[in-house]
C-alpha cells in the first residue's frame, strides 16, 4: 500500500488559467517533500516516464487513463534527495488528441496527475512506494467565452 510522502501541485505552463487554445497543454508538476525527514526520490526515471494521467470531462464523467512511457528501469535507483520542504520540478505535456477525446468543441476536463514510486526514507532497507497526486481544471477557449457570456446574462445556462 502506498503512503502519502510528497505532495504535488500542478500549473499550466505560462498559461495560469489553463486555458486550451488547440495545441498541447505543457503542465508544471511540483514535488514537495511534506515528511519531516529527507527522502530519495527517483525525478529521471519519472520525468522519463511520465505522470500518471487521468482526464475526466466535466459535462458526461467520462474518463480517459493516459499511457505512460516505457522507460529504463536502472533510473530507478538514482535518487534525488529531497529535504523536508524541499521541492522539485518536472514537466509533462498533454496532446491536443488527448484534450479531445471527449469533444473537439467546449473541452472541459479535470487533469488527475500524480506519481506513484519507489522512495528511499531513513531507517528503511528498501524503497517504499508512495503516491502523490492533484488535479486541475483545463478549459477550451470556447467554453470560457461560453461561461463569461452566460454569467453577463444570468442564464446560467451551458
Amino acid at each position: 500500500m502506498e503512503q502519502v510522502t510528497f505532495s504535488v501541485s500542478l500549473a499550466c505552463t505560462d498559461n495560469p488559467a489553463c486555458i486550451f487554445s488547440g495545441l498541447y497543454m505543457p503542465i508544471e508538476i511540483t514535488v514537495k517533500n511534506i515528511q519531516p525527514y529527507p527522502i530519495g526520490f527517483p525525478r529521471d526515471y519519472l520525468q522519463a516516464r511520465g505522470p500518471a494521467m487521468t482526464l475526466t470531462d466535466r459535462v458526461t464523467g467520462k474518463q480517459k487513463v493516459l499511457k505512460l512511457g516505457l522507460t529504463d528501469k536502472a533510473l530507478m535507483k538514482d535518487l534525488n534527495t529531497l529535504n523536508p520542504g524541499e521541492t522539485l520540478t518536472m514537466t509533462t505535456v498533454i496532446n491536443e488528441t488527448e484534450l479531445t477525446t471527449f469533444s473537439a468543441r467546449y473541452v472541459d476536463l479535470i487533469a488527475e496527475i500524480g506519481f506513484t514510486a519507489k522512495i528511499r526514507v531513513p531507517d528503511q532497507e528498501e524503497t517504499i512506494a508512495a503516491k502523490g497526486s492533484n488535479t486541475l481544471r483545463i478549459i477550451g477557449k470556447d467554453t470560457l467565452e461560453r461561461e463569461t457570456l452566460n454569467k453577463r446574462d444570468g442564464s446560467g445556462a451551458l
